[in-house]
């Protein structure tokens, strides 16, 4: 996979209390909190003034993030296929119109995100490859069930007939904190809040053929998914001197600043979601507090870190770190871990760590960025994840 041509991002999907929890394997059951995000945190702190001079004028956004709310999404295991694990119709509510995405998991892990043309541009909230291809799907309610049908084509050109249906009430998970099992292992750190699922009568053809599907891992999902993702982003400054950033090559994304009580925040609105980063201003510093993800009145994952990240803009003296905890769906609790900031190997470098420590299937993707500083006083951002996890089904390798 060329990473470099990917717009960047995801989903990661989950359907884990799905193919995991239903089908006997203890170790993906969701789970609840697995941390009290205050006592945790403790009080507010402040890092060491910085030592060198800064090296650029910029606010510096330190790695990527993503997140979004699937409105709703059928879910399909395959039993046996040789190659695709997983199958999903994603309908999304946006820009008060419906948009309809298809992933799709191979064995290996590695997950596509096919969207029609028009829609391209909500596909880069996926940290997956994004590929074009019509959707023609359906959504159809009475008071006791919902309907859906779905046909399009995969990335391979293989065309995909669904058809599903639901009964009504939905139910609610009461452990929530889900596993994204092998999804996008190698592109996205991922934790997700799992707030209905129901189970489906499903029909799934590949190229005409019937598919045999897993018995009971299908169904209809509703979840917030969110984390760090990989990326290529810059960061210069626009004619009025607004912090702009191009991830992956896209479009340019300009931030609008705001003054808070304590420093100011910089919030940027994306295809799916608005994202901010709250800085603390002691003096002349920009001590970073949080990143937010939020969709409407939605608060689809909210990072804090204590002490506050230190301010970016010059080259750290040594090695620091920051407690780190997530919230997702405005719900705490969902991920524990640190920031850790460091010069990087590379002469005149900064480098960013990001390692959860729980829940288990988090702590196996750590993210790690390198912040390069051009003498123009634009920044490049490079994530990756760094995966150590060895999930596979059928030990299939990826595709080239």
């Amino acid at each position: 996979m060329d990473r470099a041509s990917v717009p960047v991002m995801t989903t990661v999907i989950l359907a884990v209390g799905l193919a995991g929890l239903l089908s006997g394997c203890a170790h993906l059951i969701p789970t609840g909190k697995v941390v009290h995000e205050e006592r945790y945190l403790g009080p507010p702190e402040d890092p060491a003034e910085p030592f060198y001079d800064a090296v650029t004028e910029l606010p510096v956004l330190p790695f990527a993030v993503w997140g979004l709310h699937f409105d709703e999404e059928i879910v399909v295991e395959l039993a046996d296929h040789p190659s695709w694990r997983m199958i999903e119709l994603v309908r999304l509510e946006l820009d008060d119109q419906e948009v309809w995405f298809a992933l799709t998991a191979h064995r290996c892990g590695r997950q596509w995100v096919g969207a029609s043309q028009e829609h391209q541009k909500y596909g880069a909230g996926f940290p997956a490859p994004l590929y074009e291809t019509v959707i023609d799907a359906q959504r159809s309610e009475t008071e006791e069930t919902i309907g859906y049908t779905g046909n399009w084509e995969l990335q391979t050109g293989e065309k995909i007939e669904l058809e599903a249906a639901i009964r009504k009430p939905l139910k609610r998970f009461f452990a929530r904190n889900g596993n994204a099992m092998n999804h996008s292992q190698e592109t996205a750190l991922a934790i997700i809040d799992l707030e209905y699922l129901n189970s489906a009568k499903i029909s799934l053809n590949i190229d005409g053929q019937a598919q045999k599907l897993a018995p009971l891992s299908r169904g209809l999902l509703i979840q917030v998914a969110a984390g760090v993702m990989e990326a290529s982003q810059s960061l210069t400054a626009g004619e009025d001197g607004e912090l702009v950033r191009s991830t992956n090559g896209a479009d340019p994304e300009r931030f609008t600043r705001t003054d808070t009580e304590d420093g100011f925040a910089l919030s940027a609105d994306l295809p799916v979601a608005t994202e901010t980063w709250s800085f603390r201003q002691p003096g002349e510093q920009a001590l970073l507090t949080a990143a937010t993800l939020t969709n409407g009145d939605r608060q689809l994952m909210n990072l804090r870190f204590n002490p506050a990240l230190p301010d970016l803009r010059h080259p750290p003296q040594g090695e620091t770190h920051h407690r780190m905890v997530a919230s997702l769906n405005g719900r705490p609790g969902y991920m524990a871990g640190e920031v850790v900031v460091k010069p990087g190997a590379e002469e005149g470098t900064t480098e960013i760590l990001v390692v959860p420590s729980a829940p288990y299937w988090a702590k196996q993707r750590p993210a790690r960025s390198i912040l390069r500083f051009a003498p123009d006083g634009s920044v490049t951002v490079e994530t990756r994840i760094e995966n150590q996890a060895v999930w596979s089904f059928g030990d299939v390798p990826c595709p080239d």
